[in-house]
């Protein structure tokens, strides 16, 4: 699934402006390493919700079925989806951040925030969108121990945003579900061209912030 680095690789914060607050956590946050070896902790297996594995099925024919579903992107997005949810690795759980992000991909699973759970709308844009960062990592592999640039970065991030808005409006005009005050704004921002911009420059000063 390309190059498989610790630690959450993308995260779409819940509630505040998510501009502002940030979602481009692509190279940030690290899994707990062993003081010892220095190698990555396991990560505790989730407890399963009841049938949230019959839900994400759904979601993902959901996907599959809609006008993005249909285009080259989503074909992939939809392809790598049932990879994963196959070997069981979609789940519904904590996400880490402040506010907690709607979603993450760690590099060899999704974790949708736990509080979509049953809600399909919600669930299934946030799948476009890891799939989406896990699809672009394939095709821009990272050389060993080799961090993503900033321009990468706010590309891999662009990719996924553009792809989770696609399956969103036909969400929302096509199969009514509910409008999704952030989703409108990224629709915004879009619409008036500088969602580009906007995620840039984020991605600079998140790694300014960071010291990388």
């Amino acid at each position: 699934m390309g190059d498989q680095v610790p630690g959450p690789l993308c995260s779409s914060d819940l509630g505040a402006d998510w501009i502002d607050g940030g979602t481009t956590c692509l190279s940030r946050s690290k899994a707990p390493v062993s003081a010892g070896t220095g190698e990555p902790l396991a990560t505790p297996r989730l407890e399963r919700m009841p049938g949230e594995k019959e839900m994400f099925a759904e979601d993902i024919k959901t996907i599959a079925r809609s006008p993005f579903g249909l285009t080259k992107n989503g074909k992939e997005i939809v392809s790598l989806l049932q990879e994963l949810q196959k070997s069981d690795k979609i789940v519904y759980g904590e996400t880490h951040g402040d506010p907690p992000p709607r979603g993450e991909w760690d590099g060899t699973s999704i974790t949708v925030n736990k509080d979509f759970y049953a809600n399909g709308c919600k669930t299934t844009v946030e799948l476009v969108h890891e799939a989406s960062h896990a699809a672009w990592r394939r095709h821009h592999r990272l050389g060993t121990g080799k961090p993503e640039s900033t321009e990468a970065g706010a590309e891999n991030e662009y990719y996924s945003v553009k792809n989770q808005l696609a399956i969103y409006k036909w969400l929302r005009d096509v199969k009514h579900c509910p409008s999704d005050a952030e989703l409108e704004r990224r629709l915004e921002q879009e619409e008036s061209g500088t969602l580009k911009s906007a995620i840039e420059g984020r991605e600079t000063t998140d790694r300014e912030r960071q010291g990388q």
